[in-house]
């Protein structure tokens, strides 16, 4: 035998001896099973491979030497994951050992492939073409043979599975498109391939992997892992588990789902909006950014190349194939409308219709229950509570709300402050976003303002419920109630707050090197880094008592470089749609 097979079967067997060590374990879970696995084969491996083949030069043994080393790589691979799925963690050092010895492992291995080929083994090593030429005429019983080429086809499909899996851990990654947070550049059930070298892919269940070579800039598409779900050591051993499986069965089942059952939105595809070193903040649609260098806002003018925010005004082909259009386009001009009025509004004349209302309010209040009300000492703070303080529930409750205010004792003073509290101390220095919510919560007051004086002179007319709700100028503030309730229930898919928040004294912070704000195309119809899954119940402002309550998700989060998988370099499928993702996008009108 060659003295190349020699030292590289050496090699393969002492490094295989090595790792095995390294796999070793002392708990007792799944952990321990790794030195056994990796040992087991090892030992096998050392018993045909050289003292049956190599010591020996028997033929007979080739073909089974030259399946082991096919396996070596994949059964040490497997090992190193088992080692690590157990309740306790690595040491990083053992980690870095262990892939430098499954690196030359695998260099052994695919030489020794090249090595022992029929085409150069035989004719390199008399001696075996020798031990070949002694080997009996081979007969093959036709149920044996049978059973051989099930076994050929079971072989040649778990090595192309398991190859697939390196492919798809350090090389690249086939992902179907799961939802249309990223209408219009890609749509359900686009497949698209991502790009996983550059990344800097690391060992399944560990920090060890290839460098990262690249950063991302703003518009690249990325997969990334999503920071919504706790990473724990269980987690990353399902997913990975998962991943495996997802692949066996050709995408057909799919383990990773949470701890209800429901399916994790993991990983994530989107676009990267916000640099490290940049602070942002939206407005009315608009994402504004701001660096240490240029201490201003400015508007990010290539986010409206693909921020999407009226997706019923696409082109009748793109819409024909996105199953759910997220706001039609009269409600997009209702938002156009809100913000135009909001930009509109001064404090000044906010201030003196607020003080117009509660006088007339005073006065009918006055009429309706004719008696002498010392409110002094009357506290309003709880008059409503914090629930009834929702922006639904003060424009739907209006008629009810005005019957209790007129009732009671409280009703002016509270109307009173709950109208013009705001007014007493105006706050300065506010930033685009805080200023726009600090007007949206005025806007709310004076339209509920205007339908409770109304509801109170119908009522002191002998109104009843019936002929308040055909009253025309009620109406018409019932459709302004409506408009500001849509708005503010999409406030959180339209606006955004400062982000990273300014510290206590106000200096502001800034996205963290090497991490990036991501957020989808379709910007009403995609959860990602301004969200989170949970609803906080909170003022619209926080400088304002008794401000308006809405339900929100806002909980703006960045996402590490380090959680990035890759980035999106081509869409396959469909076939209409075949391309490169961001020169490829539909967005004709």
């Amino acid at each position: 035998m060659t003295k190349k097979i020699m030292y590289f079967q050496a090699a393969a067997l002492v490094s295989s001896a090595v790792f095995s060590l390294l796999s070793v374990s002392v708990s007792f879970d799944i952990s321990l099973f790794a030195v056994f696995i990796s040992l087991s084969f090892t030992a096998f491996l050392f018993n045909i491979g050289f003292r049956k083949f190599l010591r020996v030069n028997d033929a007979a043994m080739l073909p089974l030497v030259r399946k082991l080393y096919e396996y070596l790589p994949f059964v040490h691979l497997i090992a190193f994951v088992i080692r690590r799925a157990g309740a306790y963690g690595t040491p990083y050092i053992l980690d870095v050992v262990s892939v430098i010895f499954w690196v030359i492992i695998t260099v052994c291995a695919n030489v020794l492939l090249y090595l022992l080929a029929e085409k150069r083994v035989y004719k390199n090593n008399p001696d075996l073409e020798l031990s070949r030429a002694e080997l009996p005429p081979k007969k093959k019983h036709p149920v044996k043979k049978a059973v051989l080429e099930a076994f050929s086809w079971i072989d040649a499909f778990i090595q192309a599975a398991l190859i697939v899996l390196l492919v798809n851990i350090f090389i690249f990654q086939l992902y179907e498109i799961p939802s249309e947070s990223m209408v219009p550049e890609f749509l359900i059930k686009d497949r698209v391939v991502v790009f996983k070298t550059p990344s800097g892919p690391k060992f399944p269940l560990s920090d060890v992997g290839l460098p990262s070579i690249r950063s991302y800039k703003r518009g690249d598409i990325v997969v990334f892992r999503n920071p919504h779900y706790e990473t724990t050591r269980k987690s990353e051993v399902k997913n990975f588990i998962s991943q495996i499986v997802f692949m066996l069965t050709f995408t057909k089942v799919n383990l990773n789902v949470d701890e209800y059952g429901e399916m994790k939105a993991d990983p994530l595809v989107k676009r990267v909006c916000g640099e490290g070193g940049e602070q942002l903040v939206m407005l009315d649609g608009t994402l504004f950014a701001r660096t240490r260098e240029n201490k201003e806002f400015t508007p990010v003018a290539d986010d409206n190349l693909w921020a999407e925010w009226n997706v019923d005004g696409l082109s009748s082909n793109l819409k024909s194939k996105i199953n759910r259009v997220p706001i039609s386009q009269s409600v997009y001009s209702t938002l156009l409308s809100v913000e135009k009025e909001r930009k509109l509004l001064t404090l000044d004349d906010a201030k003196r219709e607020a003080q117009e209302l509660v006088l007339a309010f005073s006065k009918a209040k006055r009429i309706f229950l004719p008696k002498e009300v010392n409110d002094e000492g009357i506290n309003v703070s709880s008059f409503l509570s914090e629930q009834e303080l929702n922006e639904y529930y003060l424009f739907s409750q209006n008629v009810t709300l005005t019957r209790k205010l007129l009732s009671s004792d409280a009703g002016v003073k509270w109307f009173n402050e709950f109208m013009t509290s705001w007014s007493s101390t105006i706050p300065e220095n506010l930033d685009m976003y805080e200023q726009a919510m600090y007007k949206l919560n005025i806007m709310s007051k004076l339209v509920f303002g205007r339908l409770i004086v109304r509801n109170t002179e119908l009522i002191l007319l002998g109104g009843t419920v019936q002929s308040l709700s055909k009253d025309e100028r009620i109406n018409e503030l019932l459709n302004q109630a409506e408009d500001l309730h849509t708005y503010i229930v999409l406030n959180d898919s339209r606006n955004m707050p400062v982000f990273p928040k300014n510290t206590a004294s106000g200096d502001p912070q800034y996205i963290s090197r090497d991490s990036y704000f991501l957020m989808g195309d379709n910007r009403f119809n995609s959860l990602d880094m301004r969200h989170s899954y949970d609803t906080f119940y909170i003022p619209l402002t926080s400088y304002d008592a008794y401000s308006v309550r809405y339900y929100s998700n806002i909980e703006q989060r960045e996402v590490s470089s380090a959680r990035i998988l890759g980035t999106t370099v081509f869409r396959f499928w469909p076939v209409s749609r075949i391309g490169v993702p961001g020169l490829t996008a539909e967005k004709s009108r």
